[in-house]
């Protein structure tokens, strides 16, 4: 790789690595929460039918003998409890995945039929959570708590939520279309109405890009020097951060600066992409945050894949698909491997397949698909085959 593109390569790494580090969330408290289901009552043989196949994985069949039962039996506590699982069962199922709103109306019926389900509170709460109501997601939290103390992370994910809600107290908040900005209020006449329309131009641009439109508002808090110690952010380097607010660390930029119009674009983007899917692996979230927030020019690109073709050409690793958590804790050089893979395997996956490619994910997603699924429907094949093709084509140096 020569000195002038690997130049380059690192100028572009310092703005999309560091500037827009991706997302740190909680997307539920334990997706292993399981209750018992009672395996009889006085409606004991269609009970135990309905047990049966809840056993056997069947919850749809299941929680319509319930369902059934329940109408014949409605003072049965026995049926209401199983049905509750039942209903829990049916919002989670990988196999039959359901649009947010179905999930959402299983669930209340779940929480009808028995207020204690585990299953469905914590369920119900990470809905709340990824698509910004706190207050509804701390309320469940807590309810689980009371109900099962014993959970792990539990606490946790509370206080996470706690802080949540705090943290526009005393803060100047204005609103837009799809999102609320908070920032202090000594810089009111600095900001006021200009950042807002501003933020609001990036936000239209990009969900008219991405074919979708979150529901509720996302929160951007703007951290500026003058808020103390919780505008620090964990890295010096750090610019922006996604962790179910967008967080902008202005510092001495001014809100017109390019660093920090990529960064705003990268995390909105990441706000987007959570809203519409919840948890998505790393190098997918932040391959579609560079590809239509940061907008990489054709040089950068070029230099990215240069110092992914040199890594193979010296022995080291070039990872994509196996990218599924945070790239903070990554050395320099191996974050900045992550973002290059990353960016140039989804920048490839759209040249192959086309500019809607993106827009087209994200409705699958949003419609409950999960993200490999959604890949090979519609490129026509496994996210393992498509991988290889991209390593050939970048050993040929495409």
């Amino acid at each position: 790789m020569n000195r002038p593109v690997l130049t380059l390569f690192i100028t572009a790494a310092l703005i999309i690595g560091f500037t827009a580090m991706g997302m740190i969330l909680m997307d539920a408290v334990d997706p292993g929460i399981v209750a018992k289901i009672i395996p009889s009552s006085r409606s004991s043989e269609r009970n135990d039918e309905a047990v049966k196949l809840l056993d056997e994985g069947k919850a749809a069949e299941a929680v319509e003998i319930f369902r059934e039962i329940r109408q014949a039996e409605p003072y049965d506590s026995v049926v209401a409890h199983n049905l509750s699982i039942g209903l829990a069962r049916m919002a989670q199922d990988e196999r039959n995945v359901l649009p947010e709103k179905e999930k959402t109306a299983l669930l209340k019926e779940a929480l009808d039929a028995w207020p204690e389900n585990p299953e469905a509170l914590n369920v119900m709460s990470a809905i709340h959570y990824r698509n910004g109501r706190y207050r509804e997601a701390w309320d469940l939290a807590v309810r689980l708590a009371a109900f099962y103390p014993d959970q792990p992370n539990l606490n946790e994910y509370i206080s996470h939520l706690e802080t949540f809600l705090q943290e526009g107290e005393g803060m100047i908040s204005e609103d837009g279309q799809f999102f609320r900005i908070l920032y202090s209020g000594e810089r009111q006449l600095e900001f006021e109405g200009e950042l807002l329309t501003l933020l609001q131009t990036e936000m239209d641009s990009l969900t008219a890009t991405m074919g979708y439109f979150p529901e509720g508002s996302i929160d951007v808090l703007i951290m500026t020097e003058d808020m103390g110690e919780k505008a620090i952010p964990a890295d010096p380097l750090l610019q922006g951060l996604y962790d179910g607010k967008i967080r902008l660390y202005l510092k001495d930029n001014s809100p017109e600066d390019e660093v920090f119009m990529r960064t705003v674009r990268h995390e909105m983007v990441h706000a987007i992409l959570h809203r519409a899917a919840g948890d998505l692996p790393s190098w997918f979230q932040e391959g579609v945050a560079q590809k239509i927030g940061d907008m990489p020019s054709a040089e950068e690109t070029v230099a990215m894949k240069a110092f992914l073709k040199w890594r193979m050409d010296t022995g080291k690793r070039v990872v994509i698909t196996g990218l599924q958590g945070s790239f903070i804790d990554l050395s320099d050089d191996e974050r900045s491997a992550a973002y290059a893979a990353s960016y140039t395997f989804l920048d490839y996956l759209v040249q192959m397949f086309g500019e809607n490619l993106i827009p087209i994910l994200v409705s699958e997603l949003d419609g409950g698909q999960p993200l490999e699924q959604a890949i090979q429907s519609v490129t026509g094949k496994d996210l393992p085959a498509l991988e290889g093709d991209f390593m050939r084509d970048l050993k040929r140096g495409g």
